[in-house]
């Protein structure tokens, strides 16, 4: 039985590589901080990933979903126990109400913070707990060069992609990183490297301690994050099989009853149903992730030295014939491929784990490397030299060029404004209905009030279709006064906010009601 390793996860563990360390330096054939500065490169490295995310992050310029998930902050710090809908009008529960934002709204609610500022905490938070899980995992699954396999993988994670890699959520490259740090995707791959390594660690010492733990954060990432939640099943049942030759059928059955009760304590959970959740077909979510199979060119320099991961996964099998990387790797693909056979294209998220299995293999494909060039020489030096460089060129690339401006803005002080969208909360109550364009009205939850539709599909609202039409025919041109009154009187709408850029004909709106506020991009009108 292999013992427990000892030691804090950013510890050089071999003590081989410590023993030719201190004869290269007796030798003289590298400088002193050169050795101190590879003992310690994973911890460097995401010591400065983390002061570049939080100037990124104090910025602030967020996008996307990050407003979906402000505005549900919103709604649990206002009513943590008994939330409503945190963007329509309707009497309704959200899907979004995850043990994961529920603690950032509680943090927004006794922290006395805006939901913005309690999300972009909580991203900071995200990155650390991705950082230490990661480095955790790769410390119980690989015997040697843990810092350097560490180093690379971190590295090659973040920068291994081409420039048109996927903007996602649940993907962490470099140029999606700082952008996705405070969504529940980012937390449930961190918490999902987390659990491996509990029950990796609990299969090892027999800790129930442990294993305890793995079950409620499996139960924490089901409803945090369901997609991500397919890997982490996958990789739960990859550890046990990975146990089988020492412990039999026992390891089976023991990550058997984890994700049981894993699941059982997720049904649990009392703002709204994971049953329900998982009847719920969203068409829309399967047509938009359909580019995860027409577009797998975009990871193509994972791809391009994909042989080398192999040959290392293979390596590994002949010393375990079900190790948990491995089985990791061969079942994600099975269920992307899946995912493609059955039209449910949005399983194909899974891909994200796929190239990370392969950049992790690759990590330590060049820590074997750097081994063999041999400590002490000069030539050591090479790869970690060359990584670097590579790792700066591409973070130069235009496309992610707009990170590090990001970065350098919130590192001068600047602040993004939504200045724009702030003078809402003057006018607008949190509960009132505000009627606007679908393209306008995706940030108006987390500073005014609540919508008739979104632009996006929203679990368990049945007439969304109906309500998107009735707000693009509201906004359409040539719409008769009658119509708009009929809109207004259905939903109960007291505020209409329109964006000057948008609508060509703005008298007919300033006729619905009296003017409230008005600057170069919007018209407030309370409706009478």
């Amino acid at each position: 039985m292999r013992m427990p390793l000892s030691g804090t996860p950013f510890q050089l563990q071999s003590s081989a590589i410590d023993a030719r360390i201190v004869k290269a330096k007796s030798a003289g054939r590298l400088p002193h901080y050169w050795y101190v500065l590879m003992g310690q490169r994973y911890v460097i490295t995401s010591l400065l990933l983390v002061a570049l995310m939080v100037s990124h992050s104090l910025y602030g310029r967020w996008v996307g979903d990050f407003w979906e998930h402000s505005a549900v902050v919103r709604e649990l710090s206002t009513h943590p126990l008994h939330p409503l809908h945190p963007l329509l009008n309707v009497n309704k529960t959200h899907h979004f109400f995850s043990p994961y934002l529920l603690s950032v709204g509680l943090l927004s609610l006794f922290g006395s913070l805006t939901a913005i500022d309690a999300l972009t905490i909580a991203g900071v938070l995200n990155l650390l707990l991705l950082l230490i899980s990661l480095r955790l995992f790769i410390q119980c699954f690989f015997d040697k060069h843990q810092d350097a396999v560490g180093f690379y993988t971190l590295i090659l994670v973040l920068f291994l992609w081409s420039a048109q890699a996927w903007d996602w959520s649940g993907f962490i490259h470099f140029k999606v990183l700082g952008n996705a740090l405070p969504y529940p995707s980012t937390f449930a791959i961190a918490a999902t490297f987390l659990i491996f390594t509990l029950y990796h660690r609990a299969l090892d010492t027999l800790g129930k301690v442990k294993l305890l733990l793995a079950g409620i954060l499996t139960a924490v990432v089901i409803l945090t994050h369901p997609t991500t939640a397919i890997f982490t099943f996958i990789g739960i049942l990859s550890i046990s099989l990975h146990h089988y030759k020492r412990m039999g059928l026992r390891a089976i059955a023991v990550g058997l009853l984890l994700l049981v009760g894993a699941v059982s304590l997720a049904l649990l959970w009392p703002y709204y149903s994971l049953f329900d959740l998982a009847k719920a077909n969203n068409p829309e979510f399967h047509t938009q992730s359909y580019v995860l199979y027409q577009r797998v060119y975009v990871m193509w320099p994972t791809l391009l030295l994909a042989p080398f991961a192999l040959a290392l996964f293979i390596a590994r099998l002949r010393q375990n014939t079900l190790d948990a990387l491995v089985l990791m790797f061969c079942a994600a693909i099975l269920v992307y491929i899946a995912g493609y056979i059955s039209e449910q294209y949005g399983v194909g998220r899974i891909i994200a784990f796929i190239a990370i299995l392969m950049q992790m293999s690759l990590g330590a494909f060049l820590a074997q490397l750097e081994t063999k060039i041999g400590v002490g020489k000069v030539w050591y030096a090479l790869p970690i030299i060359a990584i670097v460089l590579f790792a700066g060129m591409v973070a130069l690339h235009p496309r992610n060029k707009d990170v590090l401006r990001r970065a350098y803005r919130g590192y001068q002080g600047l602040r993004y404004s939504y200045s724009d969208h702030e003078i809402l909360g003057s006018y607008v109550g949190q509960y009132d209905v505000i009627l606007s364009e679908l393209e306008t009205s995706w940030m108006i939850p987390t500073f005014g009030g609540k919508l008739i539709a979104t632009t996006f599909l929203t679990h368990w609202i049945d007439d969304h279709e109906v309500r998107k039409h009735d707000v693009q025919r509201f906004f359409s041109k040539g719409v008769k006064q009658s119509e708009l009154d009929s809109i207004i009187d259905h939903y109960q709408v007291d505020y209409i906010l329109i964006n000057r850029s948008n609508i060509q004909d703005l008298q007919i709106y300033y006729n619905i009601g009296d003017l409230v506020y008005e600057n170069k991009e919007f018209i407030l009108i309370k409706a009478q």
